[in-house]
């Protein structure tokens, strides 16, 4: 009995001992499994085994600064971690991988020893995604008595899903119906549309395009869009310009409400538009001060006035 008992105290002892040593005390070794997480552009990347894959979009440069590259440690190991590249740390893409080596020691005054754990980094890119321009058409309307209408850029750009593809760098415009009725003026300037004349996106985005009505009808322009990586058009609007003449729609009324205003009453006038014209109503101009009151555009309160 006594020989049982000295082993069942060993073994308690022995226990006690291995419950007040911590585990990265004893179970710290060369080859440790201490990363967890690679993070690279904001995205998590795969780690398999000691292998760890990289994967951007197509349009990256084809190089990765492994110094860019976010590790995190295993929380459960008490480790002081460093990095280091002893390949280099400029990875290329779709080439040869390189290794990232981890040297690792205890949180312990008495364990000194520098361990170490080397993880194989490579890089791919992904598939190529063409770019979509879905080319729906522009109507844009104006009365013979405006002065001129800015072409709107997002008019462009709405249409268009980049993708892997260039940015959007020249219109091409064509006239394919009655190009007397409404001028495309660039810097002031006239321009001739019988044959196709390109205008660079960063007029259009400078508001230097401008269409300027001659006489009521309908204008309409052949829109070839260009982007940088491309010779040949990724896309084709069709513009048309719509001129009339100026309207008498009569008188609109609106009732004053509790707070002591009264709402535009913009359906009455675009259907009221619509039936004299047969055209959209594009928008509205006031020629004379208002008096008795004021207009204020996105109201939504006394406190919220918009402007």
């Amino acid at each position: 009995m006594k020989s049982i008992r000295k082993h069942i105290a060993f073994i308690l002892a022995l226990a006690m001992l291995l419950v007040c040593v911590p585990a990265g005390a004893f179970a710290i070794s060369n080859g440790e499994y201490v990363l967890k997480a690679v993070i690279y552009n904001g995205t998590a990347q795969t780690i398999m085994d000691k292998s760890i894959v990289i994967k951007v979009p197509h349009s990256h440069e084809d190089n990765i600064d492994l110094r860019d590259l976010t590790l995190g440690y295993d929380p459960m190991l008490q480790y002081n971690c460093s990095v280091s590249y002893p390949d280099g740390y400029m990875l290329e893409i779709g080439k040869a991988s390189k290794n990232i080596k981890v040297e690792y020691k205890a949180n312990s005054s008495t364990n000194t020893t520098v361990y170490e754990s080397v993880y194989t980094v490579s890089a791919l890119k992904a598939d190529y995604v063409a770019p979509i321009y879905s080319g729906s058409n522009i109507t844009l309307s104006a009365s013979l008595d405006s002065t001129s209408l800015v072409f709107n850029s997002d008019s462009i750009y709405d249409n268009y899903k980049q993708n892997d593809g260039g940015f959007i760098t020249k219109i091409g415009f064509e006239t394919l119906l009655n190009a007397s009725v409404a001028a495309l003026r660039l810097n002031g300037s006239n321009v001739d549309t019988s044959s196709e004349t390109f205008i660079s996106m960063s007029d259009i985005d400078a508001g230097r395009l401008r269409i300027v009505p001659n006489k009521q009808g309908t204008a309409t322009y052949r829109l070839n869009v260009f982007s940088s990586d491309s010779d040949t058009p990724i896309g084709t609007n069709t513009l048309t310009v719509q001129v009339f003449s100026a309207l008498d729609l009569g008188t609109f009324y609106s009732t004053i409400t509790q707070l002591e205003t009264a709402a535009m009453p913009g359906d009455d006038i675009e259907s009221s538009f619509y039936s004299n014209s047969g055209l959209a109503l594009h928008h509205v101009v006031f020629k004379t001060p208002v008096t008795g009151g004021k207009l204020y555009l996105n109201y939504r309160s006394n406190a919220d006035k918009g402007t």
